[in-house]
Order: C-alpha cells, then structure tokens, then sequence
C-alpha cells in the first residue's frame, strides 16, 4: 500500500454490518420505495407467495407475483415481468442525475392500496388441487 494506508474497508456476509442488514430485512414483511415517475409510472407491489404442504411440513413452494395498478385497475404479472420491468429501469437510469421521486402517498392511503393489492392477487392466483 502507498504511503503504509489500510485497504479500503469491505463489507460482506460475515461482516457485522451486513449480516445485521440481512437479519433485519429477513424480519421485515413489507417495505416501500419510490421511483421518479419517468422511471417507473405506476405503482407496483410485489410479492413471495409461499404455499406450504402442511401434512409434513418440510416442502415449501414460493413464487413471486406483482401486482401493477394502471389507472385505477390492477393487473397480476408473473416473476419473470417483474425481473424484466425492474431490468428494463436499470437500462434507463442515469443513476445521480435522475430527478428525485415526490413524497410517497401518505401512509394510510398506501395500507388501502397495499390491502386492495392483496385482495386481488388472492382473487386471481391460479391454486393446483
């Protein structure tokens, strides 16, 4: 090293820093983020959607679902229309120079919207008998 200067610090799992990040996110079951709206123009919730055969316990199915709100109708998209909505942000974004996102909708308004969310994609995940 120049000048007898410490490598740059890192951070990974093992790091305290990052494995206390992980535990928290782990216990969160919800969590919300705004993007300008040139990036992304309507709201989405995502969800991981687990089905657990209870007579042994040990198998567990997960698959993750969006729910997308145009106007004010929604629409269910799968796991991979997600990856290739969030893919195509990336491809759009200019990173620093992107225009910061308005203040969210206030939070009562956004449990309403969340609530309607969940009852949609209930009404509409296809179940195997």
């Amino acid at each position: 090293m120049l000048g007898g200067s410490k490598p740059p610090a890192t951070g990974g799992v093992g790091h305290a820093v990052f494995d206390a990040a992980m535990k928290q996110a782990r216990e969160c079951t919800a969590c919300v983020t705004a993007l300008p709206r040139e990036l992304w123009p309507h709201t989405l919730f995502v969800f991981l959607v687990n089905d657990r055969v209870t007579t042994t316990g040990a198998t567990v199915r997960s698959v993750i679902a969006g729910v997308v709100m145009y106007e004010s109708e929604f629409q269910l998209i799968r796991d991979w229309e997600v990856l290739r909505d969030f893919n195509i942000v990336l491809e759009k974004r200019t990173l620093r120079r992107d225009e910061a996102p308005l203040r969210a909708a206030d939070a009562d308004n956004l449990n309403l919207l969340s609530e309607s969310a969940v009852n949609f994609l209930k009404q509409n995940l296809e179940t195997e008998s």
